[in-house]
């Protein structure tokens, strides 16, 4: 009997996103979702509607919200998208064979599009770790969650089809916060407060820059 795969979603406010996230899920054997309890749309009665085991979740972070949804899971296999995430039927044939392999977890390539367009250069490359065998890691992380192995020397495989993951449409604002090195919040270096306080209420984007030199205020 071949492995069963379940896809895990964590969402907020993803009413918009939800109906073409679910078209091209049928390869899976199930699909579990934490919603964060700070959604006010239809994200829940939209997944629940669609047969969905949906979960609200207090949010605590990122990283707990996708662990309590891993949770629900049942499956042999565990893969980790998000709402704002596409799987083509090329990429779903690939994952169905190789769930059927040696490995613990895969690698998955990120296409990922800004305004409609492939972004080739820059950093957008990313080959996260998305699919593992249910037991054997948990996902950890404040700003960059990743996966967190339980096992000794896991074995990771590489997908070839690329997974197309859909920046934000429309209009957007750019913000500028200078900062001292030194500023605090609490325990805290004061950028790192806010990055984590940005990512915690969905901010599409934040990057840190240190200034080498300059002067004045």
């Amino acid at each position: 009997m071949p492995p069963t795969l379940s896809i895990v979603l964590k969402a907020r406010n993803e009413e918009a996103m939800i109906p073409g996230w679910l078209r091209r899920l049928d390869f899976a054997d199930e699909i579990v979702a934490a919603v964060d309890d700070r959604s006010d749309d239809r994200t829940a009665e939209l997944l629940v509607s669609a047969g969905v085991k949906v979960t609200t979740v207090r949010f605590e972070g990122f990283d707990a919200l996708v662990n309590a949804a891993i949770d629900l899971a049942t499956g042999d296999w565990v893969f980790l998208l998000d709402a704002d995430e596409r799987v083509s039927r090329l990429l779903a044939a690939e994952i169905r064979t190789a769930v059927d392999g040696p490995f613990d977890g895969l690698r998955v390539p990120t296409a990922n599009y800004f305004h409609a367009q492939l972004m080739r250069f820059g950093g957008w490359q990313e080959h996260p770790v998305k699919l593992w065998r249910r037991g054997t890691a948990r996902l950890a992380g404040t700003i960059h969650e990743r996966a967190c192995f339980l096992i000794e020397n896991p074995r990771i495989g590489e997908l070839q089809t690329p997974l197309a993951h859909l920046k934000i449409e429309g209009r957007a604002r750019l913000m500028q916060i200078y900062l001292g090195e030194s500023d605090r919040w609490r325990d805290k270096p004061l950028y790192i407060a806010l990055v984590e306080a940005m990512r915690a209420n969905d901010i599409a984007g934040v990057t840190v820059y240190r200034g080498i030199l300059g002067y004045g205020a």
